[in-house]
């Protein structure tokens, strides 16, 4: 690949210039005596255009990359050429000459740009290739070409003082000539060093691709780089040449690093797929526009908050100093201390005011960067702060509302406890209702409460809410606010801020003391008051603001309400973003949540020109793209045209004429754009066989009536084939085979018709009683669906619907409508329709022989109206006569005579009793053909019973040995003690196995063969035996995961084991067994698939609308089908169980498919499901 850019503009940009075209010249060779004879005097005529451009003498070049096709016709007059424009050069150094060609080959149409790569590359590093192949020049060329020197041995450039410069020739086939000037490229162009770009002490890195695939591919190539040959570029210098030298594709992802090592560890993580401080991983759905600052409460201050932001973040330092003698003014000590030192502080008095401070620093570092408020929010005392930040209050009035409030606060400290309740507002309120010294605090989400009040009280709501396994803890607060507790101190507060005058907020200010979808409140001293009595309404004001804004940004020094606010929008695209990290590295975090808040693009950083390292190549991601011969089309037919079956046309020259169509039919290239399913097969419509014929016909005879047509076979589309129209002056016949090498395949015949003129009469209904309409049985267009879905038949060919629809004994009217091909789309449903005009037959009946059909005019509107009669044949079988007209009463195509026959309906392919079966126990011959000898083993496991199985073994000729020789290791479960609960019982055998299988995945010698034994799990008679169950899982774990050490699992009575079974056991032991056997007085069964059979008896599945389904382990397109499929049976609220983090696939999140396609709600939860802990 070549890249061509202005000198001047890659100057500017920094760009790595490898070399300059100083110019280039086009011609053409005119008449010669032959296509493939170069002419001599147009090859001078554009070298010596080409120098003319660049403003160059011949002795001003150095190499000539020839054109150097290497025949003897080409070569001389090529050589001639070049010695006539170089032969007078005044410097003594001769003219190299070499081709690409002698190396890779004649490239044909690419054979220039590889000749114009190779003389780049050459120029760039001063280094000649070798002209391989070369012993001496062709004696056809003239004299001037001996003072050439040709590379036959790789050579340095000639030393010349000046820049180094080259001639590139390509000459193509049809006579055109081309001839570049290439020239080395200016003193440092695109050199790796020199001054670095300055940086700040946090580098971003963007990283960029397609897919999240290719962006982890590109991350992990650059961490090694990083690590090897490009340990000694700067950051900032890798950061300006991936932001402003790489392309920016759609998704992109970040890192923020102080330094390689950091750079290096977060990319292996991209990489990887997974988290690490300062990146950030592609947006995998983009939220909506607007920005919304989010100010919450306390609880989120920490020791260290804002030190190093202090240091390295001039806006944050900026703020803190233009704050601190208000600050000190207001509350009475220094802000910028607390930061600075790191001091601890404790205390509402101490801890609201440092918040607020900090909070408004980052709100003006966030400015500084350019992320600015649509619209902000505040909890409890971030309220304040979000007052201030939205320009109704200045700082220093915020600081005095928050001087006042934390100071009045903090005499109410040690009265009151604070907790979180995983419980609607509903079911909050009902739990409270003995509770009276609780209340309710605040409303954080749909699921999430606070709650406040008297310490003891607080502690039993949480008993109470724990106990009905729902989450409950306390909050790390003193102060009951939010209740009752602060009555008390309102007077005061408002007696205090009573000379507070606000203003009107400069931008959206969402209240959670009010409705905040109502007016903006006043922010006086009443409502401060109210701020510290009343409820907060975070839910309300975050649901309020998520209707208009998509991202949103939490001011804090540890987020508190970025989890709550994605609960609060999980049914609407959103971004919710932290601002700083308990214990967290705050430079380089806060740049991670800066580049989260750009999921679009990336934010604009500085593009200084200069030298930048040259970063290694996006790697490729290879596509294979094989071609499908079996689907493929011949050049003897193509795809069938629409509604019909009629592809390449062959006039066959015979006396009479035969016309041939031949086209290629699958499952992917059918003919009609829907589906037609009989019992799971899909079928060729009789629609499309009979517009095919008549076509056919149409074309042969220039009438379109068709008769004695006959259904011979269905075409089956399970299997690409072969279709073949065939008509001559009387007949039409449609045949086909499936697509195969072998010339012998079998051709079947499906339809055979007769070409006729016809009776141009039409068939008209005249004497139907449903003539006006208000006769017969209504029908529509669901119960048309229904009547076939009765026989297996599914899907619908073509768009078409019923509007309305009548019947009486033997007639039937209904209008249709059309959305695509509508000829042959209504006489589709003209014969689903017909078929209902005897619904008391119970057999499936399919279109047999029709007597005449005739195609006239195509409804132009896409609408018509059937009529259907029922002739009387006198045998009982069903005759029918069809019409299908437009609106006013035109005929468009009349079907006399369609004769129905039964069809046996075959069971569904997705009948249950068809795919389902269940698992029998069946008798097993243990009895090998050359069974082994009894070898060396070990029982471990239980004590009593292993010491009587090892005893009944070694009588049956086993040798005991340890567990580092024995051929066979048996393992025997034991029942636990009484204590023990099962399921402690059974994670304990489970967990012995595992460490029994990695002993013996690591034995040097050959592994021996693990029997795991338990005792009645069959009959799972005991408690003993349930727990036990778990191992006869983890025996086919073994054996899918470590089959070297598969022996199997035999289960025995839960008895003591007599000797009878223990000889069976031993020939069990030397035979190659199934994983898991019984053993029952001396008979041994094993396990087999047998099919279920007889109807199936289980209802259709209705879920319930109110009622939560829970889905487990469908972490992409499984499970969005199971919540569409629970979803289209009425369910709308959903859990899914995801343990883990889902895989990337560059799709957006369950949730948000599922609410887009069915509008309902999906929660991710965590945790064992098996555990109770697991919620």
């Amino acid at each position: 690949m070549v890249v061509l850019k202005r000198l001047s503009d890659a100057q500017r940009d920094g760009d790595r210039v490898l070399a300059v075209v100083r110019g280039s010249a086009v011609n053409q060779d005119g008449p010669s005596s032959g296509q493939t004879v170069p002419s001599g005097p147009a090859q001078q005529k554009v070298v010596r255009a080409a120098l003319a451009a660049a403003r160059l003498e011949p002795g001003d070049i150095d190499y000539v990359e020839a054109h150097g096709t290497g025949t003897a016709l080409g070569d001389p007059i090529e050589l001639d050429a070049l010695a006539a424009v170089f032969g007078e050069r005044g410097s003594s150094a001769p003219l190299v000459l070499g081709s690409v060609k002698t190396n890779v080959g004649h490239l044909e149409s690419a054979s220039g740009v590889a000749g114009f790569i190779k003389t780049v590359l050459s120029v760039q590093r001063g280094f000649i290739p070798r002209h391989l192949n070369f012993s001496e020049l062709t004696p056809n060329a003239g004299v001037g070409a001996s003072k050439f020197e040709v590379a036959g041995q790789a050579m340095a450039w000639p030393a010349v003082s000046r820049p180094r410069r080259a001639g590139v020739s390509s000459f193509g086939v049809s006579g055109t000539n081309a001839h570049v000037i290439v020239e080395q490229a200016p003193p440092g162009s695109g050199c790796v060093g020199g001054e670095s770009v300055a940086s700040g002490p946090v580098t971003t890195l963007v990283v960029s691709g397609k897919s999240p695939a290719r962006i982890a591919a590109t991350a992990g190539v650059l961490a090694q780089w990083l690590a090897t040959d490009g340990a000694d570029a700067t950051l900032a210098d890798v950061a300006h040449a991936l932001n402003h030298h790489r392309t920016r594709h759609q998704k992109f992802a970040t890192v923020a690093a102080r330094d390689t090592e950091q750079a290096i560890a977060g990319l292996n993580a991209l990489a990887a797929g997974e988290s690490a401080p300062g990146v950030v991983e592609p947006a995998a759905v983009l939220p909506g526009p607007g920005t919304v600052f989010v100010f919450s409460g306390q609880g989120s201050h920490w020791v260290g908050m804002g030190r190093r932001l202090l240091a390295e973040e001039p806006a944050f330092a900026a703020a803190v100093a233009e704050l601190e003698p208000v600050f000190v003014r207001q509350v009475g000590f220094s802000l910028c201390e607390v930061l600075e030192q790191g001091r601890e502080i404790s205390g509402d008095a101490q801890v609201q005011p440092v918040i607020m401070g900090l909070q408004l620093a980052l709100a003006a570092l966030w400015r500084a960067y350019g992320v600015v408020p649509d619209a902000v929010i505040g909890h409890s005392m971030g309220e304040v702060s979000a007052a201030v930040v939205a320009g109704a209050l200045t700082p220093e009035q915020g600081l005095q509302v928050i001087g006042v409030r934390s100071s009045l606060m903090s005499r109410q400290a040690g009265q009151g406890a604070v907790a979180l309740l995983e419980l609607d507002a509903a079911a909050a309120q009902e739990v409270l209702a003995g509770y009276p010294g609780v209340e309710v605090a605040g409303y954080l989400s749909p699921r999430q409460t606070v709650v406040a009040g008297a310490p003891a009280q607080v502690d039993a709501v949480i008993a109470a809410v724990a106990g009905a396994e729902r989450f409950a803890r306390r909050v790390n607060m003193e102060v009951a606010s939010h209740t009752a507790f602060m009555d008390p101190i309102l007077a005061e507060l408002r007696a205090e801020l009573a000379g507070l005058r606000p203003q009107v907020p400069q931008i959206p200010f969402y209240s959670t003391v009010v409705d905040p979808a109502g007016p903006t409140p006043v922010l006086d001293a009443d409502y401060w008051a109210a701020n510290v009595r009343k409820p907060a309404l975070v839910n309300q004001a975050v649901a309020a603001a998520g209707d208009k804004y998509g991202t949103f940004i939490e001011i804090s020094p540890h987020p508190l309400l970025t989890h709550t606010i994605d609960e609060i929008l999980d049914a609407v695209p959103h971004c919710s973003i932290a601002t700083l990290v308990r214990d967290g590295d705050d430079t380089v975090v806060f740049h991670q949540h800066l580049n989260s808040a750009h999921p679009v693009s990336p934010r604009d950083l500085p593009h200084p020109a200069g030298p930048y390292p040259a970063l290694p190549a996006t790697p490729w991601r290879h596509t294979r793209h094989w071609l499908d011969l079996e689907n493929a089309v011949t050049a003897a037919e193509s795809a069938p045209a629409p509604g019909v079956l009629l592809g390449t046309h062959i006039a066959i020259g015979s006396t009479p004429a035969v016309h041939l169509w031949q086209a290629r039919l699958s499952p992917e290239n059918k003919p009609y754009p829907g589906s037609h399913r009989n019992n799971g097969v899909e079928l060729v419509p009789a629609s499309v066989l009979l517009q095919t014929v008549s076509d056919a016909a149409l074309h042969v005879s220039g009438q379109s009536a068709v008769s004695d047509i006959r259904f011979e076979h269905p075409i089956v589309l399970d299997r690409p084939r072969t279709v073949q129209v065939v008509a001559d002056a009387e007949t039409v016949t449609v045949s086909s085979r499936a697509v195969s090498d072998d010339p012998q395949a079998r051709w079947v015949r499906h339809l055979s018709a007769r070409i006729t003129a016809g009776d141009e009469s039409d068939w008209s209904p005249a004497d139907s009683a449903l003539s006006n309409g208000h006769s017969g049985t209504e029908f529509d267009d669901a119960a048309v669906s229904a009547f076939w879905l009765t026989w297996g038949s599914e899907g619908r060919p073509f768009q078409w619907t019923v509007t309305s629809g009548r019947s009486t004994s033997g007639q039937l009217r209904a209008d249709l409508t059309a959305e695509q091909t509508p000829t042959v789309a209504m006489l589709d449903a003209a014969l689903h329709v017909a078929r209902m005009v005897d619904d008391a037959d119970p057999e499936l009946m399919v279109p047999a022989t029709v007597d005449a059909i005739r195609f006239r005019t195509a409804p132009a509107d896409g609408r018509a109206g059937v009529t259907v009669h029922r002739r009387d044949s006198g045998t009982g079988e069903l005759v029918v006569d069809i019409a299908l007209t437009t609106g006013d009463g035109t005929g468009c195509i009349d079907v006399r005579g369609l004769r129905y026959t039964a069809l046996s309906a075959a069971r569904p392919a997705d009948d249950p009793s068809s795919i389902a079966h269940a698992i029998d126990w069946q008798p097993w011959d243990a009895a090998p053909e050359n069974p082994a000898e009894p070898g060396t083993l070990t029982v471990i496991g239980d004590s009593a019973a292993a010491t009587g199985l090892r005893d009944a073994l070694t009588a049956a000729g086993h040798q005991a040995a340890g567990l580092a020789e024995a051929q066979a290791v048996v393992y025997v479960a034991d029942p636990g003690p009484a204590g023990e609960s099962d399921l402690d019982c059974a994670s304990r055998l489970a967990g012995e196995v595992a460490e029994l299988v990695a002993a013996l995945a690591q034995r040097d010698t050959r592994p021996p063969a693990l029997w795991i034994v338990t005792r009645g799990v069959y009959e799972a008679a005991s408690h003993a035996a349930v727990r036990q169950s778990c191992l006869w899982g983890m025996a086919g774990v073994i054996r899918a995961e470590q089959p070297q050490l598969c022996g199997g699992l035999v289960d025995l009575a839960a008895a003591d084991v007599s000797a009878g079974d223990a000889a069976v056991l031993s020939g069990i032991l030397r035979t190659p067994a199934k994983s898991i056997l019984v053993l029952r007085d001396g008979q041994i069964r094993s396990t087999a698939f047998t099919p279920i059979s007889g109807p199936a008896q289980r209802e259709p599945t209705v879920c319930q609308p109110d009622g939560t389904y829970l889905i487990t382990g469908g972490m992409g397109a499984l499970g969005l089908l199971m919540a569409g499929w629970l979803a289209d049976r009425g369910a709308r609220r959903l859990r899914r169980r995801s343990p883990a983090r889902p895989p990337d696939w560059g799709r957006p999140p369950l949730a948000i498919r599922h609410r887009r396609r069915h509008r309902g709600g999906v929660t991710e939860v965590g945790g064992r499901l098996g555990s109770r802990l697991g919620r």
